[in-house]
């Protein structure tokens, strides 16, 4: 007889653990629905969720959008937001004690996170995740001011044609809001810096056709003589991407 309760406990406990674990599957915790507010953009409720007291530090295992999907990480709502490019939803979280820097075990930090490709509104989140300790100098894959070189200063436009094409249109404002933040992320970094591939910050620019950039870097007197590891200048190349433009800023007499 008691064996037999001894199951049907046993049985009992059983089938709660695994209710308990449905449940915990099938209804979203508080820090899921604050990711998903931040993934719709909705501010409101963003800060309806944080009013409530909900910790905008807390972590949500899911792939993320930037990752492939085998590739989980722990997310932060900070940096959900950063992928969205929603700065006032950034700004939000920060206001509710939401960490800017890089936390370990989380993926990219907010900084590299938003410099992964070009927003409108990234420069003043740049501005405000370092203001509020984000290291600019913090190197994940690249150091951030090399991420931001590495934006594409060209808008992207889908054709209909009777076919479906994309092509690429260099845009001055996008390019001019790149140069800005790489301007931002230098800070006490000496103009000739280089990455790991001895490449420096205005062959990144040459390589993307950022012309604005370009102009910025050698007004500000970098070192157009430098080679890379691959034995090449900058000029080398602008050549190579048939760039006139910048071809013809990188031989101009006085520089």
């Amino acid at each position: 007889m008691k064996t037999l309760i001894d199951k049907r406990n046993f049985t009992i406990l059983g089938i709660s653990i695994v209710i308990v674990l449905i449940l915990l599957l099938i209804i979203p915790n508080k820090t899921q629905r604050l990711i998903k507010a931040i993934e719709s953009n909705d501010a409101i409720t963003v800060k309806e969720i944080l009013d409530r007291g909900v910790d905008p530090n807390r972590t949500n295992v899911k792939p993320s959008k930037f990752w492939t999907f085998f590739e989980t990480h722990a997310r932060r709502p900070i940096t959900v937001a950063c992928e969205q490019g929603n700065l006032q939803i950034v700004r939000y979280l920060i206001e509710h004690g939401a960490t800017a820097e890089y936390v370990e075990g989380t993926g990219w930090s907010p900084l590299r996170t938003v410099l992964f490709r070009y927003d409108q509104n990234d420069l003043e989140i740049v501005k405000l995740l370092i203001e509020n300790g984000a290291d600019p100098n913090k190197k994940e894959d690249v150091l951030p001011v090399f991420a931001a070189a590495d934006m594409i200063p060209k808008e992207y436009l889908l054709q209909q044609n009777g076919m479906r094409v994309y092509s690429a249109v260099y845009n001055r404002e996008v390019a001019e809001c790149i140069t800005e933040i790489v301007i931002v992320l230098l800070q006490d970094n000496s103009i000739n810096i280089t990455n790991d591939f001895g490449e420096t910050l205005l062959m990144v620019a040459v390589q993307k056709g950022n012309v604005c950039l370009v102009k910025h870097l050698l007004d500000m007197g970098c070192d157009v003589s430098i080679k890379s590891q691959k034995g090449k200048t900058a000029l080398d190349y602008a050549k190579e991407n048939n760039n006139d433009e910048i071809i013809e800023l990188l031989t101009t007499e006085d520089r």
